[in-house]
């Protein structure tokens, strides 16, 4: 867990640092996450002998939606408030994880689980609206407030694909990560093609 929180900040700060210099928008890093995974998924997948395919299989479609659509969130987020900010309401996926979790999957969760969540959640949310400096206040705030939304919805996502991959235990990883990557690969495909054409257009 503690490697996953390490290469997840390393991403972050690469994403915000990209983004500042090169521009690049959230399709480009859907792109480049889906290609450099689905390459490694393969690999993986051959090393351990397991066969991958593109299934429709309905869980599998839907673990892919939302894992796509949170980071595509994820990515935008960064163009909206500081890495930190975006970090610690990205933390908050853990109170959602537990919610859904008993929703869909009948995990009970325990009085003192409650308890810490609420202390936990209280102290996320007051630490993400610290005001940053610089730019108008009303300016700020607004940005800010949305911003935040943002990265609950993200969250919400995550925790999302979290449960539903719990349910597909019977699943191999490899297969649920080919399946989302493909979908990601695809998706962004389809949009380079589309802003291609629209760009011609205009331009003509």
């Amino acid at each position: 867990m503690n490697l996953c929180q390490v290469s997840t900040a390393g991403v972050a700060i690469l994403f915000k640092k990209l983004n500042s210099e090169a521009s690049l928008a959230v399709f480009d890093w859907m792109f480049i996450k889906a290609s450099f995974s689905l390459i490694c998924t393969i690999i993986v997948a051959k090393l351990m002998n397991k066969r991958i395919t593109f299934s429709a299989d309905p869980w599998l479609l839907l673990r892919g939606v939302l894992g796509n659509s949170s980071f595509m969130l994820y990515a935008y987020a960064f163009t909206l408030l500081s890495i930190g900010q975006v970090m610690v309401l990205y933390q908050t996926s853990p109170f959602w994880v537990c919610i859904l979790a008993y929703l869909i999957n009948r995990e009970p969760i325990l009085k003192i689980d409650q308890a810490g969540m609420a202390v936990c959640f209280l102290c996320v949310i007051v630490i993400s609206m610290t005001k940053p400096g610089g730019g108008g206040e009303e300016q700020s705030l607004l940005s800010q407030l949305y911003g935040s939304c943002v990265c609950i919805l993200m969250a919400w996502f995550f925790a999302g694909g979290n449960v539903i991959s719990r349910k597909m235990k019977h699943i191999h990883f490899t297969q649920i990560i080919f399946v989302q990557q493909m979908m990601a690969f695809t998706i962004s495909c389809f949009y380079f093609v589309v802003s291609r054409i629209v760009a011609q257009t205009e331009s003509s």
